[in-house]
């Protein structure tokens, strides 16, 4: 009886063992695919599949300034790393 109610033990354990690694493995795979659909998210807009006319107002405004700002930072990158005499004829 020891070893029929043992055996009956080490079965239960063996079955939760199984379930909580299904269990597991499912929240893994959704996990998983959260991640390929924010990273698709991510390539399209990278890749501007989006159009301009969806993105909101605040937005394309946003990226305008960013993009302006960058341009000169650049300039004044160039302008710096010029030579003495031309500095003052870029400025």
């Amino acid at each position: 009886a020891l070893y029929i109610a043992d055996r009956k033990a080490r079965e239960a354990v063996e079955m939760r063992a199984q379930l909580e690694k299904k269990l597991a493995q499912r929240e893994k795979e959704k996990k998983e695919q959260r991640l390929v659909e924010l990273a698709q998210k991510a390539r399209e807009e990278r890749a501007g599949i989006r159009a301009a006319a969806d993105r909101p107002e605040e937005e394309r405004e946003r990226d305008k300034l960013r993009h302006e700002r960058h341009k000169e930072r650049e300039r004044d990158r160039r302008i710096s790393k010029a030579a003495p005499d031309k500095r003052s004829k870029l400025q």
